[in-house]
C-alpha cells in the first residue's frame, strides 16, 4: 500500500513536491522497519503511535565517525520533526480511507518536552537595511535584495532568467534545487506572475547594470549568474549570504526565509 501510496503522491503534486519528499525520507528510517509485514487492518493508532514515540535521529556513517542527524542539544528528534512525521502518516492513512480500505483516523500526539529548534532570522531593522543596500562588494547582494522584497524561494531567485522580465512584470517559472537541478517550482502555484513593484523594479535594473559593469555574459541568460556566465549553487549563494551578515555586522545567517519580511516594505 505505501508503494502506491508514493506513485499517487508525485502523480498528484509532482516528483519535486515536499510532501513526497517527507515520505521518502520517513519510510525507510521510521515507517516501514516498524509496520515491518503487518496488513493495514492490523495497524491501530497506538501502533502509529508509537512509530511516533520511538522514531530516533538517524545516524551517518563515514569511514573516521558516526554523526547523528539532529539539530537538538538533546540528541532527540525536534518537535518540528515529529511533526513533519505525524504528517506524513496521516497524509497515507487519509489517502486509504479514501480508497475505502480502513476506517481508522488515528489521533496522534508529539511527546512532551522535544525541543524547538530555532533558526536565525534577520531583525527587522536588518531586513529593511538590506533591502535597501544598493552598494556592496558582495556580488550577491540584489539577489539578496530581490527575495526579500519579492518573498521568494532561493531556488526561485537563482533559477531567474533575464528572459522571464517584462516591464513590470516578472514570470516565476522555474526554480533550482539543493542538488543543481531545475524543476518547475515546489507546487503547482509555483508557477506565477509576479509584479515589480517600485522597489522590485529598482534591485532588477541594479542587478542588470551590475551585469553590465562586470561585462558578464550568460548563455543560459541568468540574472544572477557566477562571474564566468555559469547559475549560481544553493553552497555559493549560501557561503555569500553569510559572508555578507558578516561585513556588516548583523545576525550571521545562511538562508531567507521565503515571505518572512513583506510586511517591512
Amino acid at each position: 500500500m505505501w508503494e502506491e501510496y508514493l506513485v499517487y503522491i508525485e502523480a498528484e503534486q509532482g516528483a519535486q513536491s515536499t510532501v513526497l519528499h517527507h515520505a521518502k525520507s520517513f519510510e525507510g528510517n521510521h515507517i516501514l522497519p516498524k509496520c515491518k509485514h503487518k496488513k493495514l487492518s492490523q495497524m491501530s493508532t497506538l501502533d502509529w503511535q508509537e512509530i511516533i514515540n520511538t522514531a530516533k535521529p538517524v545516524k551517518r556513517k563515514y569511514k573516521t565517525k558516526t554523526i547523528t542527524l539532529t539539530q537538538t542539544e538533546s540528541g532527540k528528534l525536534s518537535e518540528k520533526t515529529l511533526k513533519n512525521l505525524r504528517g506524513v502518516i496521516g497524509g497515507f492513512m487519509k489517502w486509504c480511507r479514501r480508497g475505502d480500505l480502513t476506517t481508522l483516523n488515528p489521533e496522534l500526539i508529539i511527546p512532551r518536552g522535544r525541543e524547538k529548534v530555532a533558526k536565525d532570522v534577520l531583525t527587522t531593522e536588518e531586513a529593511n537595511a538590506l533591502v535597501r543596500t544598493r552598494i556592496s562588494n558582495n556580488p550577491m547582494l540584489h539577489a539578496f535584495r530581490l527575495q526579500i522584497a519579492l518573498g521568494l524561494r532561493s531556488g526561485e531567485v537563482l533559477a531567474l532568467k533575464m528572459s522571464d522580465i517584462d516591464g513590470k512584470m516578472m514570470h516565476i517559472q522555474r526554480s533550482l534545487n539543493d542538488k543543481g537541478k531545475i524543476t518547475g517550482g515546489k507546487n503547482f502555484k509555483a508557477n506565477r506572475q509576479e509584479y515589480l513593484f517600485p522597489l522590485a523594479y529598482e534591485i532588477v535594473q541594479d542587478q542588470i547594470k551590475y551585469r553590465k559593469q562586470q561585462k558578464i555574459a550568460s548563455d543560459r541568460g541568468w540574472l544572477f549568474p557566477q562571474a564566468d556566465g555559469s547559475i549560481t549553487s544553493h553552497a555559493i549563494y549560501r557561503r555569500k549570504l553569510t559572508g555578507y551578515c558578516n561585513d556588516v555586522g548583523c545576525t550571521p545567517i545562511a538562508h531567507i526565509a521565503s515571505g518572512t519580511v513583506l510586511s517591512l516594505l
